[in-house]
């Protein structure tokens, strides 16, 4: 979200609003997308695995732009949280961000 839209919805008076989206480690407020993840029910890894395979491909398209690669190197952080989290605990549908450095 660009800078407006950020300060906008920190003035929001609703009170779950952060369970819409996410600050990631880089400060920017982004959708949180996996906020549905329980109604997905038995297509939930299917979804997930769907996610992640875009994000493997955005990293590939962007892997020599840094601003970029590095946005989407946070989002496959919270990917992870999400994906090994106590509702989900799908391990295998982690990113290996490793291989990018910082």
């Amino acid at each position: 979200m660009d800078e407006h839209l950020q300060l906008y919805f920190e003035q929001v008076p609703y009170p779950f609003i952060d369970r819409f989206f996410h600050k990631d480690e880089d400060g920017c407020y982004c959708p949180d997308i996996y906020y549905a993840i329980s109604p997905w029910g038995n297509r939930m890894e299917e979804m997930l695995t769907q996610i992640k395979n875009g994000i493997d491909l955005c990293i590939e398209k962007n892997f020599n732009a840094a601003k970029e690669l590095n946005r989407l190197i946070n989002f496959a952080k919270f990917h992870y949280k999400k994906v090994t989290g106590a509702k989900v605990n799908l391990p295998h549908l982690v990113l290996d961000t490793e291989n990018y450095g910082e």
